[in-house]
């Protein structure tokens, strides 16, 4: 899925949520970069869309955008989303590796319900010219706390990889996403990290329509035989 039709697909849910639930319950929606906050719809965020931060900022002499993070907090009516994308441009062209954090963070969540059987999915996808380290790793806090790294983890992972964990709902509960960059000179790198939590069945029910899919192609295989 490429990032341009992954947030489409979580824009469209940010709409959701907030026709079905506008003001149900207090939610915040923060980002930062080293350490530094800005908040959703403060004067930091150039994007006034609520749910949605795009920040433009400088450390130690890199070019950072954070191109939009997104949010359908509450959640619903399919799953529960927080998503960061990324554009980093370090033009120096030597000096050791700049090291630079970025955090996203939404609390409010309400979907799956308190109790349920859920998944929580994470996809980290970029590419780079130069040199570059990336780490990613992000979190569901039962105590729905800004900025909870604690709780249900499926612990770091590496760019252009995958991960998941299962975990039983407690609402309202927070996402925090956490990337760390090590830039080298000469270096430029875009890319995306979706995290999403969704009710247990759902992903067997796509590897059931998958395993589907693969059955009847193999029999038209044997029919063209």
């Amino acid at each position: 899925m490429t990032i341009q039709l992954k947030k489409s697909l979580i824009g469209v849910a940010v709409a959701a949520a907030c026709l079905v639930a506008p003001q149900a319950q207090a939610q915040s929606f923060a980002v930062q970069v080293n350490g530094i906050q800005c908040n959703d719809n403060a004067a930091c965020d150039s994007d006034s869309t609520p749910n949605q931060i795009t920040w433009l900022a400088s450390v130690a002499g890199l070019s950072l955008t954070l191109i939009s993070s997104l949010t359908n907090t509450p959640g619903g009516p399919a799953f529960s989303a927080l998503d960061m994308a990324w554009l980093i441009n370090n033009a120096s062209a030597s000096g050791a590796p700049i090291g630079v954090q970025f955090l996203a963070s939404a609390t409010g969540f309400t979907f799956p319900a308190n109790g349920a059987a859920s998944v929580l999915n994470n996809q980290l996808n970029g590419n780079f010219v130069g040199s570059l380290t990336v780490s990613g790793q992000s979190w569901v806090n039962a105590s729905n706390a800004l900025f909870g790294m604690s709780g249900v983890s499926a612990g770091p992972q590496g760019l252009n990889s995958n991960t998941s964990i299962a975990f039983i709902s407690q609402t309202p509960y927070s996402i925090t996403q956490e990337l760390d960059f090590s830039v080298g000179p000469t270096t430029f790198t875009s890319g995306d990290f979706a995290s999403t939590v969704v009710p247990e069945p759902a992903p067997l029910a796509l590897i059931g329509i998958a395993l589907a899919g693969l059955a009847f192609a193999r029999r038209r295989e044997k029919n063209s035989l």
